[in-house]
């Protein structure tokens, strides 16, 4: 009777933090991110005090945690951290890193589980979750340290967070290799090694043809290299596997790659761009796409 008592109290937590949750989400999806963090803040300081007892609560507090890369570093701002400082990033990397302490607590709940194939899945994927959260947290620090080309220890430090998360995903794909968000993760991690992270995007539409965010980053990782036709192709193909801001963030990208090479920018050119960024503001009211298409209608 005791336990039945506490599964329903766990059930009717998760039903209450999963809406809070979803608020914030779609807050920030409709650009009011400081309500957005409130919702969010409010759920973890809701649900924070009975995760120990849950793996499914704990989960859900990392989840949360990593969520919080999501919003702009200046809303951490207060007395102690004005905006721009190195502290208010620091402040910001810490709320998001509070995720992987979620995740290793749930890890070890789950350690303490007999094994079977289930058990192996739902820790395959814990450690999946504790892998993006350093990837979350590396990409914030970098976001920070392109503003400061000469700082060679944050240079080194965001090397040794991606590191770290190569680790964690290896980990995670020896419990479950046909895990697709496992092999997009590893590709995401794999910095400056393009033909590695090129085949783990690829395996990982092969797992999961589904998978946007597979198409996307194998997307900007052809940009990046300069293979723009190829960029285009996969940008044509991930416009029909989801409609999500990275879609169409990607294929402005793709379009604007294509107006460079073709030596000037067309006005037809120019308005497939802009359209693209419009379409990721209606998907969500994402910064960089507001600054894409202004920089497009310049």
């Amino acid at each position: 009777c005791a336990n039945g008592l506490i599964s329903v109290v766990i059930i009717s937590l998760l039903g209450r933090v999963l809406a809070a949750f979803m608020m914030g989400k779609r807050d920030l999806q409709d650009g009011k991110s400081g309500a957005a963090l409130n919702y969010i803040l409010e759920a973890i300081s809701f649900c924070s005090v009975s995760a120990d007892g849950s793996i499914s609560l704990s989960k859900l507090v990392g989840d949360m945690y990593s969520f919080l890369a999501s919003f702009p570093t200046a809303l951490f701002e207060d007395e102690d951290t004005p905006a721009g400082s190195e502290a208010l990033l620091e402040k910001h990397l810490e709320k998001v890193a509070r995720g992987s302490e979620f995740f290793a607590s749930a890890l070890h709940k789950v350690d303490t589980c007999l094994g079977d194939e289930s058990i192996d899945e739902l820790r395959a994927s814990l450690v999946c979750d504790k892998a993006v959260n350093l990837l979350l947290q590396g990409t914030l620090a970098a976001q920070w340290s392109q503003l400061k080309s000469d700082d060679c220890a944050g240079h080194q430090a965001i090397r040794t967070i991606f590191s770290r998360a190569q680790d964690e995903i290896v980990e995670a794909l020896r419990s479950d290799p046909l895990s697709a968000s496992s092999w997009c993760g590893l590709g995401c991690a794999l910095i400056g090694e393009p033909i590695k992270a090129q085949h783990c995007f690829s395996r990982a539409i092969d797992l999961d043809p589904s998978s946007s965010d597979s198409y996307a980053n194998l997307g900007f990782l052809y940009l990046n290299g300069g293979a723009f036709s190829e960029a285009r192709l996969i940008c044509d193909v991930l416009t029909q596997v989801a409609d999500t801001p990275m879609t169409w963030v990607s294929r402005a990208r793709a379009l604007e790659a294509k107006a460079i090479e073709n030596e000037g920018k067309g006005p037809s050119e120019i308005i497939q761009v802009t359209d693209a960024y419009r379409a990721s503001l209606q998907v969500q009211k994402e910064p960089f796409s507001l600054l894409g298409l202004a920089a497009s209608l310049r």
